[in-house]
């Protein structure tokens, strides 16, 4: 459903911890978070489908906001750990 293993889930979503811990208790979890933002990259981008999904049943601003908080998360800490792109004509 997500199309990303476990592992490399718990992988990432340690890393970003950190930068997705809200203020509110009764806020999203960071797990959440996660996967409601990979259910979104995985569909082509619609962020209507996840409110009627009975494992992540959360509404649109919600969806909104965890794909903002984690793709800055992913973009402060792991982009340019992961993703390398060519500096030089020989690279």
């Amino acid at each position: 459903m997500f199309r990303i293993s476990p592992e490399l889930a718990f992988d990432v979503i340690n890393a970003i911890r950190p930068l997705l811990q809200g203020q509110r208790s009764s806020g999203l979890s960071p797990e959440v978070q996660f996967l409601v933002t990979v259910h979104f990259y995985a569909q082509g981008s619609y962020q209507r489908g996840l409110g009627g999904n009975s494992i992540l049943n959360i509404s649109q601003p919600s969806v909104s906001r965890s794909i903002s908080s984690v793709t800055n998360a992913i973009n402060q800490r792991l982009l340019r750990q992961w993703v390398k792109f060519p500096m030089t004509a020989v690279e």
